[in-house]
């Protein structure tokens, strides 16, 4: 993801880098022209001892499986609709077209 500052970028769900400019100060040149930049990288810990379950959590289907039983146990409607997925597939459709040389 980019934004006007800085971007984040995700590697296989294990790696989060932000890098971010820093505001310029009074009297100094743009955050580009200067060493005001930053990237803070995290790391899941994935390793034998980090739990058999982790990646069920890094992936979220622990907290979809969560929903779902309460959904069931409650009666309550699901967060989630059919129209809801049909859209996410539409927006991932989008993207992937946008990334095909023109």
């Amino acid at each position: 993801m980019t934004g006007q500052r800085g971007f984040a970028r995700v590697e296989n769900l294990s790696t989060l880098a932000y890098h971010h400019a820093r505001s310029a100060e009074p009297g100094r040149g743009e955050a580009w022209q200067e060493l005001d930049e930053d990237t803070v990288v995290v790391r899941s810990v994935n390793s034998p001892a980090s739990g058999g379950h982790q990646d069920l959590y890094l992936r979220g289907f622990a907290g979809e499986v969560r929903h779902f039983l309460d959904t069931v146990a409650n009666g309550t409607p699901s967060a989630a609709s059919a129209a809801d997925n049909t859209a996410t597939m539409a927006l991932c459709d989008e993207l992937l077209r946008s990334l095909r040389p023109c």
